[in-house]
């Protein structure tokens, strides 16, 4: 536990959420504060999982929070804040008003979460605020959430942001605003080397969807991307859906076409085990950020799908120019990003190692930073 002598530090983030990329997240914070003998108290969602994961962690539940007095108070990776179209809003409350005549345990469970899910972020003034490795946007455009957001990163002690497009937007805000890297691309947490399968050619290619509720734009990518399946099934390739979470309409549509698929389950694996299944793959086509992501630190390429504006930004982080099937998703330029994708596989392989070079430097120096902050 931590001593009264010590600094109290919290890191607040989207844990025990079962959602590999914020699970992955905590699992690189977690290691790296053990190694540097720093204790600190995790903020999320509370889960039993959690505990397995994550063994001797201090954690508390979100909404106990207010009871502790931090000195520094760490936004830990993830996008920490964003907001989109009103019109999007009663597509939510339509889908979950569903679940709860078809399921209704857990549709009022989903139904309360949705009602409380909060995606700005607060602060105790008596406490030192830092983002790291955080996202931020898109925002609606003067919505409260952007407004919210602005007022508290000018009152940051420091930010180091993970991309570009967040930058742009923090460094508006507070001068203390860095530009670094992914918590994931912290060198020496995870052995990535013994999961690497080192393919030379495209055959075994993984699907990793997600549910996009925030906008009509991003999710028109549903229908496109089946029929598109089924045609590189034709082709000879083998197609495999990824669950990074729960998803309602793709499991749905998964057990209706008796789709055989993998998911995240915390409660029954480690990361390192999903990482492995993941290794296995020759290219991701992937609608999640830390989908490609992690395709990279495997040495996989991956073709982003633009639900938003993030998963082109990542794109052109790891590859340079963009390997992204963007909105309205045209079929015929999915095709052509495989034939590329196939034509440049060596070229891509040697720009992810490039990239994942730069981008572990970039994650070593934002720790290092951190800590001459919190010492």
């Amino acid at each position: 536990m931590i001593k009264k002598s010590e600094k109290v530090i919290g890191i607040r983030g989207a844990y025990g959420e079962q959602n590999f990329g914020d699970d992955a997240i905590m699992l690189f914070l977690y290691r790296w504060f053990k190694k540097k003998n720093i204790n600190v108290v995790f903020i999320g969602k509370p889960n039993r999982y959690v505990e397995i994961l994550f063994p001797a962690c201090n954690y508390i539940h979100k909404e106990e929070e207010h009871k502790y007095d931090f000195d520094f108070l760490i936004l830990g990776g993830g996008t920490q804040a964003f907001s989109f179209s009103k019109a999007s809003k009663w597509k939510k409350w339509k889908g979950h008003i569903g679940i709860l005549i078809s399921d209704p345990i857990k549709g009022l469970l989903k139904l309360t979460r949705f009602i409380k899910k909060r995606r700005t972020i607060t602060s105790s003034s008596s406490q030192k605020l830092i983002g790291l490795g955080i996202g931020f946007g898109p925002f609606l455009k003067d919505s409260k959430i952007q407004i919210n957001t602005e007022q508290l990163i000018q009152n940051m002690e420091v930010l180091y942001v993970r991309d570009k497009l967040s930058y742009d937007f923090a460094s508006q805000h507070n001068n203390n605003t860095y530009l670094y890297s992914d918590i994931c691309y912290l060198a020496d947490i995870m052995d990535f080397s013994k999961s690497k399968k080192n393919p030379n050619t495209i055959r075994s290619i993984g699907i990793i969807i997600r549910d996009w509720e925030h906008d009509d734009a991003g999710n028109k990518y549903y229908k496109k991307l089946q029929v598109q399946i089924q045609e590189l099934r034709k082709d000879g390739y083998l197609v495999q859906y990824i669950l990074f979470k729960e998803e309602d309409y793709w499991i749905k549509y998964l057990n209706e076409n008796n789709e055989q698929y993998i998911i995240w389950q915390p409660n029954e694996q480690s990361i390192e085990n999903f990482v492995e299944v993941l290794g296995t793959f020759d290219l991701f086509i992937s609608a999640r950020f830390h989908g490609v992501i992690f395709g990279a630190l495997l040495g996989i390429p991956s073709i982003s799908i633009e639900v938003e504006q993030k998963l082109a930004l990542v794109s052109r982080m790891i590859y340079g120019n963009e390997l992204v099937w963007k909105q309205p998703f045209n079929p015929e330029e999915l095709k052509e990003l495989l034939s590329r994708a196939h034509i440049e596989y060596d070229s891509l392989i040697k720009k992810i190692n490039d990239s994942n070079h730069k981008n572990m430097l970039k994650s070593n120096q934002m720790f290092k930073d951190l800590l001459l902050n919190i010492k």
